[in-house]
This record gives C-alpha cells, sequence and structure tokens, in this order.
C-alpha cells in the first residue's frame, strides 16, 4: 500500500537531486516513548513530527515520561512540564 511505501522509504533533495532513504522504523521503537494505543506513526519519527508540527504539538519525544502519558502533547503543556523540573 502506498502509506507502506511512504514508511519505508522517505525521499530527501540533496543537491537538487532525489536520494531514496529507508525509514529506520525498528531502530526509532528501541527510542519511542509513545504510549498513545494505536498509534500509527510509532517510530516513523518524519511522519510522527509532522503530524504534530500540524496540529501545532510536539511529539512525545519532548515530554517527561509523566507528562507523556497525559497524550496532552500542546506547547503549554511542554512549557509546564519543564517547569516543574
Amino acid at each position: 500500500s502506498l502509506f507502506n511505501f511512504r514508511s519505508k522509504l522517505r525521499n530527501l533533495k540533496l543537491n537538487g537531486k532525489i536520494k531514496i532513504m529507508k525509514c529506520k522504523q525498528k531502530e526509532n521503537l528501541k527510542d519511542c516513548p509513545c504510549t498513545y494505543p494505536g498509534c500509527p506513526r510509532k517510530g516513523i519519527c518524519c511522519e510522527c513530527i509532522k503530524h504534530h508540527r500540524d496540529k501545532e504539538e510536539l511529539p512525545a519525544c519532548y515530554f517527561s515520561n509523566e507528562a507523556e502519558k497525559t497524550y496532552d502533547r500542546s506547547i503549554e503543556m511542554f512549557i509546564k512540564s519543564v517547569n516543574r523540573k
């Protein structure tokens, strides 16, 4: 499917040329702190960042474990969680 293809390959423009880059989803999963059930972007960092940026949010990897579990990805929550430290 198109989703699987996009998940595995990313296009990068380098010096005006397109270079195909494989997604390192399996490697990324080891460090992905997202606990949102059924997240289709888990381990696909570029799609996760785009998804949250489009919603004016930050991805789970910006939050402490405690703050991440609230699923509140707002910038306001990020500021609150950083100020609590």
